[in-house]
């Protein structure tokens, strides 16, 4: 039997039509991880700004430029135009929301007192770059984003905290599966 095309195209098309109606209609957008800060898979966001923010919530969200630039640089993220500096959103959970007393040092981020487990921040990355990193001891007026199961993850440890309005939406997991490393 021989394969057709066309056979691809009505699924094809129905699922395209699908998600423009949850665009559109729910604020609901689809999103794929390729990165191994999460699992790998695809993601349904929640767009709506009126959705709260809330500790342990997995986002997607924009960095900030000057770090956007760098990650673009050195592949750490894919080209996109949904965030500043033409990069692909990051996956991330919440881990400081504003009025939380947040410390990022050199062995690892405390918040409110508490150390975050596998925070350390490295001096270096799988390429020998320096990886840069920002220097912050305070109140969050923003959200500090963390991925603290993979170590090699540049997160908020690295780029300090995010606005509300850099966060993308919530992310929803609908098929995920861990690489094997």
């Amino acid at each position: 039997m021989k394969f057709s095309r066309k056979l691809l195209l009505w699924p094809s098309l129905i699922l395209m039509f699908a998600f423009l109606i949850m665009r559109f209609l729910f604020c609901l957008s689809p999103m794929v991880n390729i990165s191994d800060s999460e699992p790998v898979g695809l993601y349904l966001l929640d767009l709506s700004s009126s959705k709260k923010i809330r500790r342990g919530n997995l986002v997607a969200a924009c960095i900030p430029l000057k770090f956007a630039r760098l990650a673009f640089q050195r592949t750490y993220l894919k080209a996109s135009s949904t965030c500043p500096g033409h990069v692909i959103p990051i996956l991330k959970r919440v881990y400081g929301v504003p009025g939380d007393r947040v410390v990022l040092k050199k062995n690892g981020v405390v918040i409110n007192g508490t150390n975050i487990p596998h925070t350390n921040r490295l001096a270096v990355d799988t390429r020998g770059n320096p990886v840069p990193h920002v220097t912050f001891s305070g109140k969050l007026s923003g959200y500090l984003l963390l991925a603290p199961t993979y170590h090699l993850s540049f997160d908020g440890r690295y780029f300090g905290p995010v606005s509300r309005s850099d966060i993308v939406g919530r992310a929803t997991p609908l098929f995920t599966f861990r690489r094997v490393p």
